[in-house]
């Protein structure tokens, strides 16, 4: 009578290793750029949020709010502001390697207590890493605010 074993075999573990290791050798690149693009997509949904907290608090409060270029450049990232334009709100920094840059030399936009913007405005957000899209955000004068991607240069 003989008794089976059961359980595997050192040939057979050294292959299961060796097959994941091959998986993860072309899944960890793949990663990066997921990790990457999600903050991209992270960051894109704070300044969407700062952009809406700046209109909200206009027709909140019945006083402008105004979304400008901190530092009076949009590199530094954007800022919501008061009606005198001296209490930061809210600040969006940007990650190191991010850009942020408007289309125009425009630095600010207002929103009023009807939520209409002063003036219409587009941003254009970049990751430090190029091949990743970055996302391009267009104010309205209604202050509706659209966000498509964007292929950075």
């Amino acid at each position: 009578m003989s008794r089976q074993e059961k359980g595997f075999t050192l040939v057979e573990l050294m292959m299961t290793l060796a097959v994941i290791g091959v998986i993860a050798v072309f899944a960890l690149p793949m990663f990066g750029d997921v990790v990457e693009r999600n903050r991209v997509v992270a960051k894109s949904n704070e300044i969407v949020g700062a952009i809406a907290f700046a209109r909200t608090e206009a027709v909140k409060t019945g006083k402008a709010a105004y979304v400008e270029a901190t530092g009076g450049d949009w590199k530094n990232g954007l800022s919501v502001t008061d009606s005198k334009r001296t209490t930061t709100l809210r600040q969006v920094d940007l990650p190191k390697g991010y850009t942020l840059a408007a289309t125009t030399t425009t630095v600010a936009v207002g929103f009023d207590s009807t939520g209409f913007a002063s003036s219409t405005l587009t941003l254009r957000l970049c990751p430090a890493d190029k091949s990743i899209p970055g996302k391009e955000y267009s104010i309205a004068k209604s202050g509706l605010v659209s966000v498509t991607s964007y292929t950075c240069p």
